[in-house]
């Protein structure tokens, strides 16, 4: 199914660590909404060029769904832990390609909600865990950004994600 997504997120960083917070608000057709929040810490190691980023992170969605009569909640936390890679190509003046790729494992708790006119709220919980891997390329051009990601998620979840994404930077690339 497709749906839209509206977010932000903002990055501390420094030579070798760098901590991410970002939200988002999503819908998936007429009938299901939700918004979420993450957090990552990453490290990186390696060479001018090379990047190999190990990181812990720590996600909360909420969905809703109008089913019928009702309605059904899921709230999800998540946390994860896992390593990626990417390798800075300098192709011109201050221009940058860096293509990417990583794999986490994710552990999630899931709650569900039930509710409907004139009945008590059922609720539940399930756990779910798996390996998500994500890859794709940034470009940059002094303190512009943009680019894209996949993300294959395990299959009790979303098969495929893929969200494209720009912004500015405080801090340009070092010129090799």
């Amino acid at each position: 199914a497709f749906g839209s997504g509206v977010g932000g997120s903002g990055t501390l960083a420094g030579e070798h660590v760098a901590w991410t917070v970002g939200g988002r608000s999503v819908k998936y057709g007429a009938s299901t909404t939700g918004f979420g929040g993450d957090t990552r810490l990453a490290f990186a190691f390696g060479s001018s060029s090379i990047k190999v980023c190990p990181a812990i992170g720590l996600d909360y969605e909420q969905r809703q769904w109008t089913v019928g009569a009702g309605k059904l909640t899921t709230m999800q936390l998540s946390a994860s832990g896992g390593i990626g890679a990417g390798y800075d190509v300098l192709v011109g003046d201050n221009f940058h390609v860096i293509p990417f790729a990583s794999g986490r494992y994710q552990f999630a708790l899931v709650k569900f909600d039930f509710s409907a006119a004139n009945a008590a709220t059922q609720t539940t919980a399930d756990t779910l865990s798996g390996v998500h891997v994500q890859y794709g390329a940034l470009v940059q051009r002094k303190a512009v950004f943009a680019g894209f990601v996949g993300e294959r998620r395990p299959p009790s979840a979303s098969a495929s994600v893929f969200r494209a994404f720009a912004g500015i930077t405080f801090a340009t690339p070092r010129k090799k």
